[in-house]
């Protein structure tokens, strides 16, 4: 098992607040991120959840069982979580194999090879294994470090930026071998990261973290199109904040909220008009055009994925009233 609770947790540093009353559960076998910018309490909660870090008040309980905090044991750490960090902490002395192998080297000959094969060709490590750490790219190293974590079966695994060294075909790879693993052996997965694709991309549930609180947890699709506030909204992707005064003649919408939001990739259009609005920008970002507007006195983004329109082109908006998001 390994449902985790977390309760009432605050933490502070030199008088300073980064853990600010969270609360959370986190049911067996989820994959949950915490998404937020650096500096937002993201690290230091992972380390409290670890048994690596005091918290001032406050506790997380691994099935019901309270995860004692450093000062409170001889050896810090709970024996069913893994954390890997993004020092990852590999022993420089020994090849990649023997790291892989080093936490269960007490085990049975038959037992530890299984689990280096499963490892090795999980993260496609083969190549690797009589290197030295100081031999492999950062990257190559945060994927030993997690295979490591993985041949202890670890009820609880928490990643720290897990993809935050690898280039974009193997960022793709790691994700599908974490996934593949975690689902495989059943383990509760949580990772921190400031990237919203790499939070909306895996997780099952995503905890908004800013100034340490969480704003909002919830599915990715549930705070990526209902964000519960202008922060969250910021936090999870692009998105254009409009007058409603701007909008009257478009689409009907409710005066009395505070604001307005609707994302670039929901505002239609038509182009090559002598009306509408003046692409004042216009950015190529591979599978679409960004396109910078002004909508009386209002900046708007407008996303064109069929990359025709240039600059002082003409555009005619077209804002669907069930895509806008109100606050």
């Amino acid at each position: 098992m390994a449902h985790l609770t977390i309760k009432n947790l605050y933490k502070k540093y030199d008088q300073r607040s980064v853990i600010k009353n969270i609360n959370l559960e986190i049911e067996k076998g989820e994959i949950i991120a915490f998404l937020g910018e650096n500096g937002c309490g993201k690290s230091t909660l992972l380390k409290i959840i670890a048994g690596l870090e005091n918290s001032d008040a406050g506790a997380a309980f691994l099935d019901n069982q309270k995860i004692d905090s450093p000062a409170n044991k001889l050896v810090a750490g709970h024996a069913e979580i893994q954390l890997v960090n993004q020092q990852y902490k590999l022993n420089m002395t020994l090849n990649i194999k023997d790291n892989i192998l080093l936490p269960i080297k007490d085990y049975d000959r038959v037992y530890q090879q299984k689990m280096l094969e499963d490892a090795v060709e999980i993260f496609k490590l083969e190549e690797f294994l009589k290197r030295k750490p100081s031999q492999l790219s950062g990257g190559q190293q945060q994927r030993v470090a997690i295979a490591r974590a993985m041949v202890q079966k670890p009820a609880l695994l928490l990643l720290d930026e897990p993809f935050s060294n690898q280039d974009m075909g193997n960022k793709q790879l790691l994700k599908d071998q974490i996934i593949e693993i975690v689902r495989a052996l059943n383990t509760t997965l949580i990772f921190v990261t400031h990237d919203a694709q790499e939070a909306l991309s895996i997780s099952d549930k995503v905890a908004i973290m800013d100034q340490g609180k969480i704003l909002q947890f919830d599915t990715p699709k549930s705070v990526y199109n209902h964000p519960a506030s202008e922060r969250t909204a910021w936090l999870t992707g692009e998105i254009n904040l409009l007058n409603y005064k701007a909008l009257t003649n478009l689409v009907g919408i409710d005066q009395t909220s505070n604001a307005i939001g609707i994302r670039p990739e929901n505002i239609s259009f038509t182009y090559h008009t002598n009306e509408g609005l003046v692409v004042s920008k216009c950015e190529f970002v591979g599978a679409y055009h960004r396109l910078s507007l002004d909508l009386q006195g209002t900046p708007i983004v407008v996303y064109d994925y069929t990359k025709s329109v240039l600059i002082n082109d003409r555009i005619t908006l077209s804002i669907p009233e069930d895509k806008l998001i109100y606050w």
